[in-house]
Order: C-alpha cells, then structure tokens, then sequence
C-alpha cells in the first residue's frame, strides 16, 4: 500500500521483518565472525569466509556473509572502499524519486511539513567540532526541535524529532497522531535508521531528498546557512562543548522569537505561527 507513494508502513514492515529473520536465523553466528574479525582486522569476506570453516567448521555462502556483516554493522578494513547501504536506503533506491513526497507539493499550512538536517559546528578556535539536528516547519519556519551532540548517531536525531513532537502537540493542542505530518530530510545514515523511520511511521509520513540533491532540503540548507553565517564568530569562541551548547539554544530561542524572517511577512517565527493558529481557531468558530 503506497501512502502518496514514498513509504509506507506495509513497505517498510515488511523489509523490517526480512532483517529480523535473517538475524534471528544466523545470530549464533555472530559472535564467531566478531572474534575472527578482531583477530584479523586486515581480513576481507574470503578470508573471513575461510576462516570460519577453517575455524570453527562453519560453510557460509560469500553473498550471506556479506549480509550479515552489513545487517550488524561489522566493518572490515578492505570492504569499506564505500559504505554499503542499509536496507532502509536500498528500499529507497528502488522507490526512487517517489520517495520525495514535498518535491512538487505546495505547501500552505503549519504541521504540514517538518524537514530536518544536521551541521556541523566548530568550537574551541576551531579545534573542536558538535554536530546540530534541527526540525523545522516549512511553512511557519518554527524550529520545533534542535538537539546538539558531539557525535552523529541516530540518538542525535531521534532526541531532536521527539523535542519537536512535544513542542507541535504543545502548540497545536492535537495529538501528533491527528495531524498527519510529512517529516522531510536527506537520506543519511540517521535518518534511515531502522529505530528514526520506525518512530516516524507511528505518527506520519516520512520523506526522503534525492541523494546528493541538496536543493531537495533547500529551505533546510538555507537555514542552517544563514543560522551559521550569522553567529560563526561566536560559536568558535566558545571555549567548552558546554558553553557552546547554551549559546546554540540562545540562539535558536532568538531565532524563533525574536529574528525577523522575509517569508512569513517580516515577523519572527513564533509571532507568526500563533497569529496564524489565532485566524484558523477565529474562523471555526464562526
């Protein structure tokens, strides 16, 4: 069943239970390949492959063993020539630009689109870097949810998609359920994590930009390049991850309450969306 094309749920379920079979088939396994691997870091899948048999007399199909390491995230030194896709971003490739649910849509409404990315931000004189996760609404341009982190993992976003969560349903007075969300960004490791698209799918729809299509996520982009444009030179003095991570929520709080943006009428974002939310709640009750 195709939700606007893009995923659905039955899509991406049923490739989800594919990898826990597979998993649960083959885990008893894993902890041999990982013992083999650790011994012989430099080792490719042959080598692993012989190893097994030679080892522990376990005669495993080169193709299986390639998919087990990809499903557990075992990386050896001679595979990684590129990182392999995930079977979130293969499912991706194959639906292909319908993946991109928001690309010829126009989008009129608060809680209609929240697109997401990560930059990089540095510190300590440049010495040091933290990584920034940001859900925007694309039409009201409110910063719903941010979350800053000196490591890119799934945790980084998935904390900033729950802050935004908290903060649509505090706004909109609805469960995050009723308002059908398209959640827009790029098809990055985090964002194609089983743990980020399962949460995504419980309460809407998620959308994907087209790899290497960066203008996908434009309103996106030029967020974060205005955002780090704009205070670069005070983000580099900063002297702690601590005392960078206060002034990026300072910042963003003065993004969202006080910075005047041209596309929503020379307002800030907030005065905008509770202007806006006022107008609809006027016009139902008349």
């Amino acid at each position: 069943m195709c939700i606007l094309c893009g995923i659905s749920k039955d899509t991406y379920y049923n490739h989800r239970e594919k990898a826990e079979t597979l998993h649960n088939k083959y885990a008893h396994l894993k902890i041999s390949i990982e013992e083999i691997i650790e011994k012989n870091s430099k080792y490719g899948i042959r080598r692993i492959k012989a190893a097994l048999l030679e080892e522990y007399s376990i005669n495993i199909g080169k193709d299986l063993l390639g998919k087990l390491l990809n499903l557990w995230g075992l990386n050896i030194r001679r595979r990684i020539r590129r990182n392999k896709p995930s079977a979130i971003q293969k499912m991706l490739k194959d639906l292909g630009e319908s993946t991109n649910l928001i690309k010829d849509k126009r989008v009129t409404n608060l809680f209609e689109v929240v697109t997401s990315d990560i930059t990089e931000i540095k510190y300590a004189g440049g010495k040091a870097k933290a990584y920034l996760s940001v859900h925007k609404d694309l039409h009201g341009q409110l910063v719903y949810g941010h979350k800053l982190d000196l490591d890119m993992k799934k945790e980084l976003v998935l904390s900033s998609y729950q802050k935004a969560v908290n903060k649509v349903e505090e706004i909109s007075q609805k469960d995050i359920k009723e308002l059908k969300i398209i959640w827009h960004q790029d098809q990055g490791s985090q964002y194609t994590s089983y743990e980020y698209v399962d949460t995504i799918l419980r309460s809407g729809k998620i959308s994907y930009s087209k790899v290497g299509t960066p203008t996908e996520n434009g309103g996106q982009e030029s967020f974060f390049g205005r955002f780090k444009e704009e205070n670069a030179e005070e983000f580099i003095e900063c002297k702690t991850y601590e005392e960078l991570e206060n002034l990026v929520n300072e910042k963003i709080e003065y993004y969202n309450t006080r910075r005047i943006h041209t596309s929503i009428g020379y307002v800030a974002p907030i005065k905008y969306t509770k202007s806006l939310l006022k107008k609809r709640s006027f016009s139902s009750v008349n």
